[in-house]
């Protein structure tokens, strides 16, 4: 049989355990941190005294990892300004050759007149596009009327058939 809860001894007994409780958190002094690099510990508490085991659960230092193990993963990339080379020199008489050959190839290359061409066909396809989408029903409806008009005359009715109905489907 358990003991009841709400007797004065129980409560008593309840206030006891956390003053002593307190007592020993205040000798104890700061509870040290799982992971001493982000100053993190689990909700629960410590439950080991393995802190390297703990630590490696730490969130921050999972991102980290992560960071790390996308940027070994991610190929390097350099960027060479070839602009700035000097007139003349061999590596602008090979990157001419190169931008020369691949213009041959039928390859847009930057700041060729082929790249201007190709960016003004893309925005004019997008400007477009846009009006296309800014567009209402009703515009395309009068579109459509005008188009009609202009190629059948002046009105659609004119040319198109008067609609008779049967004589035994007249009514009465």
């Amino acid at each position: 049989m358990s003991k009841p809860s709400r007797t004065t001894a129980a409560k008593l007994e309840r206030l006891e355990a956390e003053r002593d409780r307190a007592v020993v958190n205040a000798r104890a002094g700061p509870i040290r941190p799982a992971c001493e690099r982000h100053g993190w510990t689990p909700e629960g508490g410590l439950r080991s005294n393995n802190f390297s085991a703990v630590a490696s659960l730490c969130p921050g230092c999972r991102e980290e990892r992560k960071k790390a193990e996308r940027e070994a993963a991610a190929p390097e990339v350099r960027y060479i300004d070839f602009s700035s080379l000097p007139e003349g020199s061999t590596a602008a008489k090979a990157w001419a050759a190169a931008k020369e050959a691949q213009a041959k190839a039928g390859i847009a290359v930057a700041g060729s007149t082929v790249e201007r061409e190709l960016l003004r066909a893309i925005d004019d396809d997008r400007a477009d596009e846009l009006y296309e989408l800014r567009r209402t029903p009703a515009d395309r409806h009068q579109a459509n009327r005008d188009y009609r008009r202009s190629k059948l005359g002046d009105s659609r009715r004119r040319h198109a058939q008067e609609y008779v109905p049967h004589p035994a489907r007249a009514g009465s």
